[in-house]
């Protein structure tokens, strides 16, 4: 046996070259394990990484739809602020804005609702329109053209309260902001 065998191993019988094809066996297998280990990370990153694209896509999808506003306001107050907001922004889908609740039958399956009240609307038709919404479980967006205070909003809490997925906006950049929430929720 040669001195320096000994130092590495004193009860060994075998030659240095074995006993280091031994260690390049263990080196190996610990390689490979880091390697593995390597493959595992890049794949857990990878697969973050594509569902953070999958939903920006989504998020980017769902800001295309089109927002439909249903003025119930018996003034003749016209939403040109808050259209004008969403076609300059370019972000936002095509606004449309309609007067009859008849059209949130057709229409709403593939849009944003926004429903426009003020201390002027009939209290039946802001029921009928956001019981559809509710019944169809669309996200609805009640706006109030900046009064802090809207009657029909008072009386019609408990209706309100029974949508789990509505907001209500005073002031056109609050609309801009809730219509981004609601988005991000489908």
């Amino acid at each position: 046996m040669v001195a320096h065998e000994r130092i590495i191993n004193p009860m060994s019988t075998t030659t240095p070259q074995s006993f280091i094809d031994v260690v390049n066996i263990f080196g190996f297998a610990l390689d490979l394990k880091e390697l593995l280990i390597t493959l595992f990370i890049l794949a857990f990153i990878l697969l973050g990484l594509i569902v953070v694209l999958f939903r920006q896509l989504r998020l980017l999808w769902n800001l295309r739809k089109p927002i439909l506003f249903l003025n119930l306001s018996n003034q003749t107050r016209a939403l040109n602020i808050e259209v004008s907001l969403f076609k300059r922004g370019g972000f936002y889908g095509k606004p449309t804005i309609t007067v009859d609740a008849r059209d949130l039958q057709s229409k709403a399956k593939n849009s944003v609702v926004v429903i426009c009240v003020d201390n002027s609307s009939e209290r039946q038709a802001f029921v009928d329109a956001f019981t559809q919404m509710k019944n169809i479980g669309q996200p609805v967006i009640v706006y109030t053209f900046g009064e802090r205070s809207c009657e029909i909003l008072n009386q019609e809490s408990q209706l309100l309260n029974t949508h789990p997925v509505h907001s209500i906006a005073t002031t056109p950049l609050r609309l801009v902001g809730d219509l981004l929430a609601l988005v991000t929720l489908k």
